[in-house]
């Protein structure tokens, strides 16, 4: 099922070109107070829903059970659990730091965004290599779409081992067009996410990839995209994927490394959104050599500097 909603909300936190590890400064970005023992990568989620908020996502009116959040990453707790391994491997559990040590579990990484947001609807966290942001987008769609919210937050965030690269969140709102349009926001697009699995021994026959790239053209339908950012790992699934888009009606295929996590194929999604002179039709595709294969396809608006920062 492919649900269909429009951002009306985005904030990007990321670090600058050549940053260095002390690129984010949680005081500044969230306060003086309790915030200090929280994972980086759950800093990086919280700036990035209050700047999704602040753009003007849709929450205030929205009855705190009819909001949901759909957040995914895949390294936002590296960090947490080398040091956690190193301490118990070194020492002993009891070592381990009583405020950190509810991290163990993935979910709770995006518990104080809904706490912060009054969020008492769905929340789930997704974790499928390089594909979790774009399932976040189309998971909170189809609730809204069955009934259970109204408005939802859709985020990614990533804390990799190797440097600051790859580190940071983005954060959209999503509602319903007519809710939009109802209370005169300012819309920067529709997506609509989907999520498909192709197992590499299927793609190692002729029959399966042909299969794979039936299953693209009914996803995309009849829309002419313009452009195409496919965010990959270099294997034989991406080349596969690249392979079955130059036989479907779609514009120059580019391609980029979607880096440790799932972080990149959102941010490309926030840019393409607020960035001025985007070709109004655009897909941004997440694969992994895992078979996860994540669509989104964007119907921009029109795009301005809001919500870049």
């Amino acid at each position: 099922m492919t649900a269909t909603a429009v951002i009306t909300g985005i904030g990007v936190v990321v670090p600058p070109p050549d940053a260095g590890g002390d690129w984010f400064d949680p005081r500044t970005a969230l306060g003086p107070r309790g915030y200090r023992y929280l994972p980086p990568a759950c800093q990086f989620l919280l700036a990035a829903g209050r700047r999704a908020v602040a753009d003007g996502g849709r929450l205030d009116g929205v009855p705190e059970e009819r909001r949901a959040a759909v957040v995914g990453t895949n390294t936002g707790l590296a960090h947490l659990f080398a040091d956690m391994d190193a301490t118990v491997t070194s020492g002993t559990a009891d070592a381990l730091s009583p405020a950190l040590a509810p991290f163990f579990a993935v979910n709770v990484l995006g518990t104080r965004l809904v706490s912060e947001h009054a969020v008492k609807g769905p929340f789930m966290t997704v974790t499928s290599p390089r594909v979790a942001g774009i399932e976040a987008l189309g998971a909170g769609a189809r609730a809204m779409a069955a009934g259970r919210c109204d408005a939802w937050i859709a985020a990614a965030m990533e804390h990799p081992l190797d440097g600051p690269a790859g580190s940071g969140a983005v954060a959209m709102i999503l509602e319903r067009p007519a809710d939009a349009a109802a209370r005169d926001a300012h819309v920067y697009g529709t997506c609509a996410a989907s999520a498909l699995l192709a197992p590499p021994s299927t793609l190692a026959t002729a029959g399966g990839r042909r299969r794979l790239g039936e299953v693209l053209g009914s996803v995309l339908g009849d829309a002419a995209y313009q452009e195409v950012d496919v965010f990959g790992d270099g294997s034989a699934t991406e080349e596969a994927v690249v392979s079955a888009l130059t036989d479907l009606p779609v514009g120059a295929v580019r391609r980029a490394p979607a880096g440790p996590g799932c972080l990149a194929p959102l941010e490309r999604l926030a840019r393409l959104l607020t960035e001025a002179g985007s070709a109004r039709e655009r897909l941004v595709l997440a694969v992994a050599g895992e078979g996860h294969i994540g669509v989104a396809r964007l119907a921009i608006s029109e795009p301005t500097a809001r919500g870049a920062g």
